[in-house]
């Protein structure tokens, strides 16, 4: 990828882009949706991602970085900075940022391990969990292919979470479907009724236990939850699962006990699973079957509702054709080589690095040399160490920025590249950070929002597939 004719294709790519069609695309929306939901009062049970922001290693938030996160949250929820300020994550700034969601390394791993096993020997894993021998899950009986949409809410204006109303146990609870994690978790009348006040919590009956079998996760942002495991319906849209594992929270961290959502739908692959003593199949794993495709799509949108289809490819939410690229499993993420950028109208740069979708993570995080070029287009950006981020006015005008895929560009549109306001003086926290002290890059809820996502399984190995969204401007 380091060619003169790579580079030559690359910017090719640019001005005359070329995708994979594949018949997958054009066959009948008879899935289930799961669209995005209005949130509400729920939104007093946080956010709490912003927390994480300003957190440094060893160190309590500092005045003014306490000042900062004030500003940032009081329009949202006031009552919760005091909250959220105890419940920050004791990662530094920039990692947890980039990583809202994610697992924690094990003290073992290298600093570019981002979720280990405890068997696993590389450095690019995301999640800490204990080795598992086999893989199981029950499944529905009915032989009837379905398929469906689920919709998606954001759960602030910065958009730190997507939730979604799904049925456990015959319960409506609200969880936030995560491509970088493997765990289907949510709070449960298991849990002390301080920790669930103000949630949707899952009743599960003694019946459904399975005798011996526990879970606990433990993500990088220094969150946590654990508890037992049940067999239980789960219901999408307009299906129902039944022999579905389901994780009962028995405990979990102030930063899930004050977010808006009540658990975690784990859309990643099976070997992050958490479970002991055998792992279980993801929701998805185990209902792929059942499906038309084996495949799920997501359509998240910039402060408004989204959806998340499973089955199918819905058409009218996407322009021009389908971007596809290879996706590596051995890690358990949706991870892709991507081949280079640009900036703006800028020449392509041919430079290739793996890159993980990831709709449980907030921020985009990119190689350093990728986010120093592009702060380098926006006037007033400066690094601010107290911060461990880049930082600029919340005035300045940000180019587009495009990532290679595949030869390629998908662009993500300037007016999307912010997070938030970081204080008082106009100026804002921004949505692109550098991955240099993760080891891989990470394509969160920035980027996600500015592409049609296809998530398919139907081939050998995986693919995703990256596609402009219908009625979003990328001028």
């Amino acid at each position: 990828m380091h060619t003169s004719t790579a580079l030559i294709a690359a910017l090719a790519a640019i001005w005359f882009p070329q995708a994979e069609a594949n018949p997958i695309e054009a066959r009948q929306n008879v899935g289930f949706s799961l669209q995005q939901q209005p949130y509400g009062k729920r939104l007093v049970n946080g956010p709490i991602a912003l927390g994480n922001l300003y957190k440094k290693v060893e160190r309590d938030m500092p005045e003014e970085v306490s000042a900062a996160f004030a500003v940032a949250t009081e329009s949202q929820a006031p009552d919760m900075v005091n909250k959220i300020k105890r419940a920050v994550s004791t990662t530094s700034a920039a990692a947890a940022a980039a990583t809202a969601g994610k697992p924690k390394p094990s003290s073992s791993t290298s600093s570019s391990s981002i979720k280990t096993t405890s068997s696993s020997t590389t450095s690019s894993s995301i999640k800490t969990t204990s080795t598992s021998s086999s893989t199981s899950s029950k499944t529905s009986s009915t032989s009837t292919k379905q398929s469906g949409s689920a919709a998606a809410t954001p759960v602030n204006e910065f958009d730190t979470a997507y939730m979604i109303p799904i049925k456990v146990g015959g319960t409506t609870v609200y969880v936030d479907l995560d491509t970088g994690s493997s765990d289907l978790w949510v709070l449960s009348s298991l849990q002390p009724t301080t920790q669930t006040s103000g949630h949707n919590v899952y009743k599960p009956a003694s019946s459904n236990l399975k005798q011996g079998y526990s879970w606990n996760v433990t993500y990088l942002d220094g969150s946590t939850a654990g508890g037992l495991v049940y067999n239980d319906t789960v219901g999408l849209g307009n299906m129902n699962f039944p022999g579905q594992a389901v994780e009962a929270a028995s405990s979990a961290s102030d930063a899930f006990v004050e977010a808006a959502y009540d658990g975690m739908l784990g859309l990643a692959f099976d070997p992050l699973n958490t479970v002991k003593p055998v792992q279980q199949k993801t929701l998805f794993n185990s209902i792929k079957s059942q499906l038309p495709s084996p495949l799920f799509t997501s359509f998240l949108k910039h402060n408004a509702p989204g959806s998340f289809d499973f089955g199918y490819i819905d058409s009218s939410k996407y322009t021009g054709s389908i971007t596809y690229a290879n996706v590596d499993t051995s890690n358990g993420w949706w991870q892709f080589n991507a081949g280079g950028y640009s900036i703006g109208s800028g020449a392509a740069v041919s430079t290739t690095f793996a890159a993980v979708v990831d709709t449980g993570t907030t921020l985009m995080v990119l190689p350093g040399t990728i986010v120093n070029a592009y702060y380098a287009k926006v006037a007033g950006s400066s690094y601010w160490s107290d911060y461990g981020a880049w930082v600029y006015p919340c005035s300045a005008t940000l180019p587009n920025l495009n990532l290679i895929v595949n030869n390629v560009a998908q662009t993500i549109p300037g007016s999307l590249m912010t997070y938030g306001p970081i204080d008082y003086n106009g100026n804002c926290y921004g949505g692109l950070q550098s991955s240099d002290n993760i080891g891989v890059a990470i394509l969160g809820t920035i980027f996600i929002k500015s592409q049609f996502v296809v998530y398919d399984q139907s081939t050998t190995p995986p693919r995703v597939g990256f596609a402009k969204q219908k009625g979003l401007s990328y001028n």
